[in-house]
């Protein structure tokens, strides 16, 4: 990515740290574009539900098992009814699996959408690509949001020229309807309002574990949604690796890939917090855990108890206090969770292994939503061939101007190194030239005595400042000589 022509914006402070920050225009390759996740905010199909005979209470009970812990109401936990809930439900769970012949992860993939079920169409740049190949391009990941499908962009999928047909459109399948019941009593349904197909735009650094829950947009169906996109590079090298000898070596970004080293991904600081958070899932924990813990599908599903632990711990991971009901009853239930503070233990122990990036992408976006004509909506239903109860929904994002905002940080600045520099060159040689003059002096004054000294000697003389003993005369005492006339 090449670029030139910049004009300096600010300057700034920031924990011992300076930020120069530079929005420079494009010349070049053109600019890299976001990485893409669709994800179902309401978790699972309901249709798909009912052929599995999944019934209302095990249906919340999933829900809560992989979303996040603020999903489940505080009161209902400090009920009697929500321990009978639990073991009921986890009991038909381990049914349902057995039934199926399925995995706790493979029976979680069943009940959501594929992908094949939810993309129609994708244009990147000029290519287009149909459902199968598009679904090709995205990655099946879990999340705390369940399981979402995510197209990470390379160096090679840039925008070179202005314009919303340049750079990524989306269109997806909207099935209407298809969203399972929420029970009030058992979710907090203030948590769930965010309904439907979710697209989150970010960083290919970046894992969408947590990120879906705060950051994406609903397609509202029969609706043409833009995101007009904003780039920043955060550079952390340069004038501080050169000078600061403290400095820890940073991790090029062509070195790290989730396709390429999966594991090795979950060590950058990025996602430092969420892989460490995994791997001691992996170590106290003998059950999977959908969102953390994939890797270990063969083992039975983790009980409800022991999933809002390990969001409690990832929480504490990111320095957020949970609710304090919720924390009371994590804390305080009788469930196999190992003891506090040997998991944060692990944590700290964990955290030792992350690695600094040498730059990094933020994306920022603005979206607008714009209904589609009527008569061209009928088109593209007919396009697409789609049953009654399917809806379209399209989605483009793009850089309305190819500029990009360049942060560079470092912890000294150079005239900072300068002054600091000479300031203790200054003392130094300061300290070292008033000690050379003392010692000159010392010397000068030990030789001339000695030279005095000498000179005295040579010519047979006594030195001024030695003195004969002093006789009585000297001291003033008279001896009176006579006779006693009495």
């Amino acid at each position: 990515m090449a670029a030139s022509g910049h004009t300096l914006k600010s300057s700034t402070r920031n924990n011992f740290k300076y930020d120069k920050t530079t929005v420079k225009l494009l010349e070049g390759d053109g600019l890299q574009l976001p990485s893409v996740v669709i994800c179902n905010r309401a978790f699972f199909s309901r249709r798909k539900l009912e052929a599995f005979n999944i019934s209302s209470h095990l249906t919340q009970y999933l829900i809560a098992l992989s979303g996040s812990s603020f999903l489940t109401r505080e009161d209902f936990l400090k009920k009697r009814e929500a321990q009978v809930f639990m073991e009921e439900s986890h009991a038909e769970l381990l049914r349902v699996m057995q039934t199926n012949g399925l995995t706790f992860v493979q029976l979680i993939e069943s009940l959501s959408y594929r992908c094949e079920e939810v993309l129609l169409l994708c244009v990147v740049g000029a290519q287009r690509f149909n459902t199968t190949q598009c679904c090709a391009m995205f990655v099946p990941i879990p999340t705390l949001s369940g399981l979402c499908y995510t197209y990470f962009s390379s160096a090679a999928n840039t925008q070179t020229a202005e314009g919303e047909y340049m750079g990524v459109t989306f269109y997806t399948n909207i099935t209407e309807g298809d969203w399972p019941d929420v029970d009030p009593s058992i979710l907090d349904v203030s948590q769930m309002v965010k309904m439907g197909i979710q697209v989150s735009l970010m960083s290919n650094l970046t894992h969408p574990a947590l990120l879906v829950l705060g950051k994406g947009v609903i397609l509202p169906p029969g609706v043409y949604t833009t995101a007009s996109v904003s780039l920043t590079e955060v550079r952390d090298t340069g004038l501080k690796t050169r000078i600061d000898l403290s400095e820890t070596s940073c991790v090029s970004l062509d070195k790290v890939s989730y396709l390429g080293d999966p594991e090795g991904f979950f060590t950058v600081e990025h996602n430092c917090d969420l892989g460490a958070a995994r791997s001691c899932v992996h170590q106290f924990y003998n059950c999977t855990n959908y969102a953390m813990n994939m890797t270990h599908g063969n083992l039975p599903p983790c009980l409800l108890v022991n999933h809002l632990h390990l969001h409690w711990l990832l929480l504490r991971v990111l320095g957020i206090n949970t609710r304090k009901e919720t924390n009371e009853y994590v804390l305080g239930a009788k469930a196999n969770v190992p003891d506090t503070h040997l998991a944060l233990a692990c944590i700290k122990k964990a955290r030792v292994k992350c690695r600094r990036l040498c730059a990094r992408q933020d994306f920022t976006y603005t979206t607008n939503h714009l209904p589609i004509p009527r008569r061209l909506y009928q088109h593209l239903r007919e396009e697409f061939s789609l049953a009654n109860g399917s809806e379209v929904a399209i989605i483009s994002a793009f850089y309305s101007d190819l500029r990009y905002t360049e942060v560079k940080m470092w912890r000294k600045d150079l005239a900072e190194l300068l002054s600091a520099l000479g300031g203790y060159t200054g003392v130094f040689l300061g300290c070292s030239f008033v000690t050379f003059m003392e010692l000159l002096v010392y010397i000068g004054l030990v030789t001339a005595v000695w030279v005095k000294d000498l000179r005295f000697w040579l010519r047979g003389e006594v030195h001024p400042t030695a003195k004969d003993t002093p006789d009585a005369t000297d001291l003033g005492v008279v001896n009176f000589v006579g006779t006693d006339q009495r």
